[in-house]
């Protein structure tokens, strides 16, 4: 990677990634929406959930180098393309596997700023979002529009999301949702 300091270039190189290898690695359209939300609030701990080939990852390093980032992926060729492009940069750790699994495993009350990039969320991940996110911590939900198959958006996770209980609904931008977790710690 040649330009680490342009997010037009980074966002070129992962539509030319998904392109030539025909995967379902999309970079996060958005971008400039998540640049936004990184600088209005400053968080200092987060957790990315789909790094894919490391486009979204390295936009927030790029916004905020100094913040600690733990980003997941699952698909073996990204874990591959991801790991060269972050060993220059001690702030970010790809953690290997299934989020499902992962999650289960990290810290409560532990991320200021939770990015789901994944395929479609589901509403057990955000049993474990409520537990590992810090009070008022934000959630920023991708890809809330996707509907028809088994990985599917579920109807529960945008109820839970909507409901004001547990979450404010700060934004809604493109097919991501914006929540401020209503915690109490």
């Amino acid at each position: 990677m040649k330009d680490l300091n342009n997010d037009k270039a980074l966002f070129k190189q992962a539509l030319k990634h998904q392109d030539d290898h025909k995967c379902g690695a999309h970079p996060f359209e958005e971008y400039e929406d998540l640049i936004r939300i990184l600088k209005q609030f400053k968080p200092r701990n987060i957790l990315e959930i789909g790094s894919g080939i490391g486009f979204s990852t390295l936009i927030i390093n790029q916004t905020l180098p100094k913040v600690s980032i733990q980003t997941i992926e699952m698909q073996t060729d990204h874990i591959q393309i991801c790991l060269e492009k972050f060993k220059n940069y001690p702030n970010i750790t790809l953690l290997e596997g299934e989020a499902k699994n992962i999650l289960l495993t990290l810290i409560s009350d532990n991320y200021d700023l939770i990015f789901f990039d994944g395929y479609a969320p589901q509403y057990n991940f955000l049993i474990e979002f409520e537990r590992i996110i810090k009070k008022e911590g934000i959630l920023i939900s991708a890809n809330c529009h996707l509907k028809g198959s088994t990985l599917s958006t579920t109807p529960q996770y945008l109820e839970a999301i909507n409901s004001q209980t547990k979450w404010t609904k700060l934004e809604k931008f493109g097919n991501s949702v914006v929540v401020r977790s209503n915690k109490n710690c």
